[in-house]
């Protein structure tokens, strides 16, 4: 059903109510109700109109004004429009006259302009027809004039100008060949064809791709070369042929070594003969300019520097690629390692051909590293690297693995050695044990070392390091591996003798009075061992350069430029790895020296160190027998100077003339020994009481046997009288003098008896006063007994005090430090010595004597010790 307010609605739907209202039981009441539904609305509509009516008077008027505005403005269009079509008939036709006479003119200067580029056209392959084929660089500067002309000009289609293509083609090609050839043919003699075919090329502005093409040519031969020379099946098939006629193994090695190296050699000759084509066109593009335009040829190059590299590279690359090809032939990679020197020689020699390549490569390389400082980066900017660094990074890549094989053989056939020294010193004792070795003894008459003394042959070895060492001083990096070797070998030997020493220590005091222990005989093959070795090892080092500071101010440098080089990733240095200790041949050389020369002092210090306990012993052995014989009886003098020298042979023939005559400190031992033995005489000597006529008889005995028993110890070779034993041996001279003197004779003028006693030790002098005046009285106190020690002790004491004055006076006057802090304990003790002995001197003369006649003696001793303590 329809309301009201439905009806009054505007979506009211008309079709909707018709139907309803004809199907309507009352058509008069819906019609009444329509009539008021339509006076509702009309009513609504006029309080509408009421209400808005101001607002709708003014839209009314403002649309008549806008309706006025446009009439207007429409008429002023039509008006304008007028008069423009009036306009344009005014000046079209004047328009078109004059646009008809421009065509005309323009179309008379392209004829004009055609017809001269024609002349031209003619004109140019005139000339290019009569400068062909003399003078190619003005044929190539006229042939470019024609080819710009045909390009900025549309001439081709004219019968004139197309009739003669062919010449300018054919020009083209007879200029492109002929400086292709020139190029292609260029040396140091033709520099001047090379630059004009430079010129030809710049004139026609191919410079950067014909140089391109040149060097893909060059690298195309070097290839080829490569590839023909270090063809490994060709070698292969070479070694066999020739290697099928001989059956020795070195032979083989050397005819195998031969072969590779000579097809080596000739393949680096023609790498170095094409690369030298190169380096004489870079050096006429990098130096010269055009003599036209003063243009550089370097500037008509797309950086020029990658060229360079490029190649440079490429000959790295298939150079490497050869050689691992050889390498993983294992005979052939041996046999080039055999000679690693004369391969080195070879990359070395190479890299002399080609410096001048790697001098441009730096100038190139410098050169772009200034541009790209300045902002106008022409070449790239690589990475500066110089010539030296480039080089010995270089040689080491080549050389590396061939290095490393050379070093392994080197150290194999030294180890081998070694190792066999080794073994015969853990089987110079026995596992029996420590048992004696008869028939070790030495003739002294014809002293001949045994040869079992020497079992451990370190003089092979060293024989087999000098021969290395001389071979191959003259390259710093082969020297250096060989140095490496002998020092990792001699190590080895270092870190046996301690462990044989161990299984088989002396004691402190080894027996020297019986026959050669066999860990006797081990001490002393190795002391011989350390001497000779110590010994060769610095004559080997004497031929080596040890120019310390020299080679370390270069190691120095090389190190920095390692360290720089090794950051840089530019393209001359790329694809190699700069390592610090391979820079610095020389420097590895000095240190391997220096090491060589530490090891060296410690072998010394070895058989030093071996040798103390035999002479050690036999000083305690010989010093008791020459205060044996002091002590003995008079008339018995015979059997203790005999037991002396028997015992004294037997320590030369079964142990001093087992050690080599070269050990270091030897001879100071056996002076030592010497001196050790004349000082014991004369201590011995003073110290015998009571003083008798035998006692004086047996002690002249002595003073004379002894010493010509002594002074025979060592060979007869032994050189000459060390200072302190002549010293010593005019001491006992002159005690002979004093104990030669009688009593009468001591009341002759002081003076003389006095200056006997001058020459004599202080502390000796008075004890051979005190050995006077005491000799008749049996309580006095002796200095021994005074000190409260034995008399064996004193003799010690006084013997090392005699030694060390002795020592203090012969030291020489450039040592003042050593003198003076050696000189205050000795002068501490002498103090005390001296003071003992004088107090016994004086309680021996105040004794009171029964026997009248010693009193002149006493009194004779008293005036020599005043005037001793007065000088």
């Amino acid at each position: 059903m329809f309301t009201d307010n439905m009806l009054m609605t505007p979506d009211f739907d008309e079709e909707g109510y018709l139907r309803y209202a004809l199907h309507a039981s009352n058509c008069k009441a819906e019609q009444s109700r329509l009539a008021a539904c339509s006076a509702a609305v009309r009513e609504n509509v006029h309080n509408i109109l009421s209400e808005n009516v101001e607002d709708m008077l003014q839209q009314l008027s403002a649309a008549s004004q806008a309706q006025r505005g446009v009439a207007a403005a429409r008429q002023a269009a039509a008006t304008l429009m007028h008069s423009t079509s009036r306009l344009r008939h005014t000046i079209q036709e004047p328009y078109r006259l004059i646009s008809a006479n421009v065509t005309k003119l323009r179309n008379a200067n392209a004829a004009i302009n055609t017809l001269q580029c024609v002349m031209k056209f003619v004109g140019l392959t005139t000339r290019l027809r009569s400068l062909l084929p003399d003078d190619i660089a003005h044929a190539a500067r006229t042939l470019r004039e024609v080819e710009d002309l045909l390009q900025t000009s549309d001439i081709k289609g004219i019968d004139v100008v197309r009739r003669r293509i062919d010449i300018v083609e054919k020009a083209a090609a007879v200029v492109r060949a002929k400086a292709h050839d020139l190029l292609r043919h260029a040396s140091a003699q033709n520099v001047s064809d090379v630059a004009t075919a430079l010129q030809c090329f710049l004139a026609m502005g191919s410079t950067s791709r014909v140089l391109g093409g040149f060097m893909t040519e060059q690298k195309r031969e070097v290839m080829k070369s490569l590839m023909r020379e270090l063809e490994v099946q060709v070698i292969l098939d070479e070694v066999s042929r020739e290697c099928s006629r001989v059956s020795d193994t070195s032979e083989v090695t050397e005819r195998t070594r031969e072969i590779i190296l000579s097809h080596l050699q000739t393949a680096l000759k023609c790498t170095a003969k094409y690369t030298n084509v190169v380096v004489v066109v870079w050096q006429v593009v990098a130096r010269r300019t055009d003599p036209i335009t003063q243009t550089p040829y370097l500037s008509a190059v797309e950086n020029p520097t990658s060229f360079l590299g490029d190649y440079w590279h490429f000959i790295t690359d298939k150079l490497l690629e050869r050689l691992q090809a050889l390498h993983k032939q294992p005979n052939l990679f041996a046999a080039m390692a055999t000679d690693a020197l004369r391969y080195r020689l070879l990359f070395t020699s190479f890299l002399a051909d080609v410096r001048e390549l790697l001098e441009l490569i730096e100038q190139l390389t410098e050169l772009d590293t200034l541009c790209a400082r300045q902002g106008n980066l022409v070449g790239g900017g690589a990475n500066h690297c110089g010539v030296e660094q480039l080089r010995r990074m270089w040689l080491l890549q080549m050389t590396n693995e061939v290095s490393e094989r050379f070093a392994g053989q080197i150290m194999d056939r030294h180890r081998e050695r070694m190792h066999d020294i080794i073994s015969k010193l853990h089987s110079i004792v026995p596992s029996a044990g420590n048992r004696p070795l008869p028939n070790l003894s030495v003739d002294l008459q014809r002293p001949q070392i045994p040869a079992a003394v020497h079992v451990l042959d370190v003089r092979g070895y060293v024989t087999l390091a000098m021969r290395d060492v001389v071979e191959y001083q003259k390259d710093p990096q082969t020297l250096s591996a060989v140095l490496n070797c002998i020092l990792q070998c001699v190590r080895l030997f270092l870190l046996a003798v301690p462990e044989a020493t161990r299984r088989c220590a002396l004691p402190p005091l080894p027996s020297v009075a019986a026959e050669v222990t066999a860990a006797q005989m081990l001490h002393i093959c190795i002391c011989n061992a350390c001497a000779i070795l110590s010994m060769d090892l610095t004559v080997l080092l004497a031929s080596l350069p040890n120019d310390d500071s020299n080679d370390r101010t270069n190691l120095t440098e090389e190190l920095v430029d390692a360290r720089r080089l090794s950051n840089a990733a530019g393209e001359v240095a790329r694809g190699t790895t700069a390592e610090e200790p391979t820079l610095s041949a020389r420097g590895i050389v000095v240190d391997k020296h220096r090491e060589l020369l530490d090891i060296a002092v410690k072998l010394k210090n070895i058989s030093e160190e071996t040798v103390k306990p035999f002479f050690k012993s036999a000083s305690v052995l010989l010093l008791d027998s020459i205060s044996m014989c002091i002590d003995g009886l008079y008339g018995q003098e015979a059997a203790g100077v005999s037991q002396l020298q028997s015992q004294m042979r037997h320590f030369m023939s079964h142990f001093y003339y087992l050690f080599n005559p070269q050990t270091p400190t030897l001879d100071d031992s056996v002076r030592q020994l010497t001196d050790s033995l004349i000082a014991r005489l004369l201590v011995a000597a003073s110290l015998v009481h009571p003083f008798t006529k035998d006692l004086q008889q047996h002690l002249i005995i002595c003073l004379h046997q002894i010493p010509r028993v002594v002074l025979s110890f060592g060979p007869n070779t032994h050189g000459t009288v060390g200072r302190s034993t002549i010293v010593l041996k005019g001491q006992v001279h002159q005690l002979l003098t004093w104990y030669k003197l009688s009593s009468e004779s001591l009341e002759s003028p002081v003076e003389g008896v006095c200056a006997t006693l001058a020459t004599l030790p202080p502390v000796i002098a008075r004890l051979l006063l005190l050995q006077r005046v005491a000799c008749s009285s049996s309580t006095v106190w002796s200095p021994p007994a005074v000190l409260g020690m034995q008399t064996g002790a004193f003799i010690e004491i006084v013997e090392s005090t005699v030694l060390e004055g002795l020592r203090a006076d012969l030291s020489p006057v450039d040592e003042p430090v050593r003198r003076v802090a050696d000189s205050a304990p000795m002068a501490a003790r002498i103090a005390e010595i001296m003071g003992v002995i004088e107090k016994c001197f004086h309680e021996a003369t105040e004794f009171p004597d029964q026997d009248a006649t010693r009193a002149s003696t006493v009194s004779c001793m008293k005036c020599l010790w005043t005037q001793l303590k007065q000088e």
